[in-house]
């Protein structure tokens, strides 16, 4: 019999931007051996959603993927190693990999497949050890390798480390970020932002949210912290989650002491200077560990409302997140949910979470078809150009019209990263190789003195 202390880990696919619990399939039960779903984390693996998450009753990280791009139907769980607080997964050289924290040795630990599925994997290796090393884990690829930022839990400082290899088989030496005699670099996340590593985290010895950035492309050198948010005395659980948002650094955080969920997005580039934080959801203890994404062009964050933490989520009115829409709770539960993470799975919103309560991991999708389907969108009738094919293969065109802006071409992923830029230089087609894309959804923005217009399209 299941007891009332086991977790469930949902995902929830749903369309934009309304959500209609009618249109979802029956829940799937993916994992039901125990408290599963702790530190969760999905990516597109392969053009497929996968999640990395903690099985605390075996003391495992467990990898699972769905067989098709909608995450209609899943593999079965693989047992990747002993351990796993603090899971993050990112896809490395075009295999997935995760960073966690080994309980047993108190070690930052990273772990990488051995193929582009998951089905296996290597073993796991040691980058930071001794003491408690690896709390508050963020894995991504930084200029072509993987990278983490994490708390060092016994010298109370934020660090960083890359690999020096795109695979991440040798690495270099861990780098303290940020060194204080207080608690500084809790709840982290890392991002590329314009080509150099930044990392967004709580600085609880001053009682603010802090941003930095590296100096140089690969993380050896950093700047001095950037003060996002100082209104926030004696929060504890003070989460934060950084993304790229319209080319400009954006931050989802709780703030814990007015309990409020909030959005700060900076007014540049680099994150050197920052705008007034945005009150996203204010009511009873709203907003603790939200994750952010851009879905369909615009920012949106899952997180926790109520003293019930119920599942919510929210997507803002416009592509830089200074309007927000009307919260919508995105599966009627009544047990506590947690360790949200957000993400576009094939033109809609996913996100994967765990609830108090039956112990098992689950998985709901909605009914609907994909929003990445239309060849043509209303911004492309509008600027005069097409592009095609469209889901594209080893190669997409841009046919341009003469009211098209002609400057500047850029290809952002569904984590807000630019993968692809051209300046144009006034020509009527634009040829782009994409045959190391993965497949997937893609923004297209064409930027010019006449407007910023955008599209999207899929790679195959």
């Amino acid at each position: 019999m299941k007891t009332l202390n086991h977790y469930t880990l949902f995902i929830i696919i749903c369309t934009l931007p309304y959500l209609n619990y009618a249109q979802w399939d029956t829940t799937q039960v993916l994992d039901s051996q125990g408290n599963v779903g702790l530190y969760v984390s999905m990516q597109i693996v392969d053009g497929y959603p996968a999640v990395a998450y903690y099985h605390n009753q075996d003391r495992e990280l467990r990898y699972m993927r769905a067989t098709d791009p909608d995450g209609r139907n899943w593999g079965s769980p693989v047992v990747v190693a002993v351990g796993g607080r603090y899971a993050s997964m990112a896809v490395v050289n075009n295999k997935p990999a995760i960073a966690y924290f080994s309980k047993t040795g108190e070690n930052l630990m990273f772990v990488r497949a051995s193929n582009p599925q998951g089905t296996s994997w290597g073993t796991p290796m040691t980058l930071d050890a001794p003491g408690s090393v690896g709390h508050y884990i963020s894995l991504d690829t930084i200029t072509g390798a993987p990278a983490i930022s994490y708390f060092d839990a016994t010298n109370f400082n934020l660090k960083y480390i890359r690999a020096i290899d795109a695979a991440g088989t040798n690495w270099n030496s861990p780098v303290t970020v940020v060194s204080s005699s207080g608690w500084v670099g809790q709840y982290t996340s890392l991002e590329e932002v314009n080509n150099n590593p930044a990392i967004s985290y709580y600085n609880r010895e001053e009682e603010r949210f802090e941003y930095i950035r590296a100096t140089d492309g690969v993380g050896n050198n950093w700047g001095s912290p950037v003060v996002v948010d100082d209104s926030i005395p004696s929060s504890f659980h003070s989460h934060t989650s950084l993304a790229v948002v319209n080319g400009n650094p954006a931050i989802a955080y709780h703030d814990d002491d007015n309990q409020d969920l909030k959005y700060v997005r900076a007014t540049n580039e680099n994150g050197t200077s920052w705008g007034t934080p945005v009150r996203v959801d204010s009511i009873n203890n709203t907003g603790d560990g939200p994750s952010l994404a851009v879905v369909n062009g615009k920012p949106a964050i899952a997180y926790n409302k109520g003293s019930g933490s119920r599942p919510y989520y929210v997507q803002a009115l416009n592509n830089t997140g200074s309007a927000w829409g009307t919260p919508e709770k995105f599966f009627d539960v009544t047990s506590t949910s947690w360790y949200y993470s957000l993400l576009e799975v094939n033109g809609k919103a996913a996100i994967a979470y765990y609830v108090l309560g039956s112990g098992d991991l689950n998985y709901i999708q909605n009914e609907s078809s994909s929003l990445n389907k239309t060849n043509i969108s209303l911004k492309e009738l509008q600027s005069g150009f097409s592009l095609y094919p469209n889901p594209a293969g080893d190669e997409l065109i841009i046919q341009l019209g003469s009211s098209s802006p002609k400057d500047n071409l850029y290809i952002i992923d569904l984590r807000g990263k630019v993968i692809y830029s051209a300046k144009l230089k006034n020509l009527e087609q634009h040829r782009i190789d994409v045959s190391d894309f993965l497949p997937g959804a893609y923004i297209l923005t064409l930027e010019g003195t006449s407007g910023k217009y955008q599209a999207r399209w899929s790679k195959e």
